[in-house]
This record gives C-alpha cells, structure tokens and sequence, in this order.
C-alpha cells in the first residue's frame, strides 16, 4: 500500500511555488491577450492564482487500491478539491502541475480547450521525464513551452473540465507528467468540476475516484 507521503507532497509544492512564483509571471508578460482579460488591469482587483496539484498512488480503499486524485495548494499545504473557492469576475490563474504518466480515454470534445483565454493553454513543462527528447508514436513533446488549443485525443491523463447547468463553461485537457497554465473568469455562482478522463476504477475507469468528490470531481463557488 503506497500513499501520498510528506516527500512526495513537498516535491510538488516545491514545483507549483516554482513555476507559480517565477515562469508565470514571465508566461503573463510574454503571453498578452492573458494579462487583457475582463478586470485584469484597472479594476484593482489584480490576478488570483489557482494551484492543482494531480497525484497518482492516493489510497482510496481495501477494494479499490490506490486512485488518481487532484489537491489543492493553499497556505503552502495540499488541502481537498472537494469545494473549490473563487473570486468572481476576476482573472483566474491556473496551474495544474501533473505527476501522473498515463493516458485515459477521453471524450472527444474535451481534447479542445474551452473558456480559457485566448482558448488556449500553455503546456510549460514535463514534471517526470526529460521533454526534450524526440516524439514516439502518438505522444506530444514539450520542449520549453508551446501554446494549445486542442490536445490528441489518445494523449490526455485528465481534464479540469467545469460545468453550470450541464454547459461547459471550462476544459482544460492535461497531457501525461505536465504543468500547464491557463487564465480564465467565472461570474457569481455554483458550478461542478470534473475530470472527463476515464481514470478511476472499474473495467470503464468510471468509478472510484471518477464518483468521488476531492478526487476526480468537486464543486466551484465563485462569490
């Protein structure tokens, strides 16, 4: 039984506090259709960063094993993704830093993004192996950052996919062992999230963490 050590969380606040703190800043600057999103300059209210963190090996049960599960960073601590807090009408920063390798099946809509600036998400990093190296088969390498719209469609380990009233109001598809960053804006109210890859248990990768709030599933409040 291997579960989510102290190791393996400082390892992933240490890469999101990194590439937060250091290649986003530079990523706004570079990029500037993201820095001209409703309310991010004049406004006052400035830029709010949103940090995921997706782990593989998290113990879920005796009968399941070990599932895939997002956490969230805050106060320098992984904390749940069960309920996930937001400002609204302000520019949202994302980084979703990716520890896990595999790919799942996915829908063919959600390989395209949706709701981010731009329309696009900028795939920074490879967090496990070298990036540099060249493409086998299907695969996509990175190699110091590249900008998508649309992933391949046998190449996607999650999506952060958000939902209101059963409309798509974000998808952001994550390729295997990735960071990628994103900006979108969400107005007042209740939205639910859920990862559109089948990673979770059972012959369908439909249970397990899929069902699971704080796992591959959660509520957005945005106030």
């Amino acid at each position: 039984m291997k579960k989510f050590g102290s190791f393996d969380k400082a390892m992933a606040l240490i890469v999101v506090i990194v590439f937060g703190s250091g290649i986003f800043a530079g990523f706004l600057f570079s990029y500037g259709p993201l820095a001209g999103v409703s309310g991010a300059s004049g406004s006052g209210k400035g830029v709010y960063q949103l940090d995921l963190v997706i782990t593989t090996e998290n113990w879920y049960n005796s009968t399941i094993g070990v599932q895939p599960a997002y956490f969230v960073v805050h106060d320098g601590k992984l904390i749940t993704s069960a309920s996930i807090s937001l400002p609204a009408n302000v520019p949202i920063a994302i980084t979703i830093v990716n520890y896990d390798s595999g790919a799942a099946v996915v829908p063919s809509q959600f390989a395209n993004v949706t709701g981010t600036s731009g329309g696009a998400v900028f795939v920074v990093n490879n967090t496990n192996v070298n990036s540099t190296g060249k493409s086998t088969g299907s695969g996509t390498v990175i190699s110091g950052g590249v900008m998508m719209s649309s992933f391949p469609k046998d190449n996607i380990a999650h999506t952060f996919s958000v939902f209101k009233n059963g409309k798509t109001i974000l998808n952001i598809p994550v390729l295997p062992s990735t960071t990628e960053y994103a900006t979108f804006v969400l107005s007042p109210g209740t939205y639910h999230w859920q990862c559109e890859a089948l990673c979770g248990s059972g012959p369908y990768g439909d249970a397990g963490a899929m069902l699971a709030p704080g796992w591959m599933n959660g509520a957005v409040i945005v106030k």
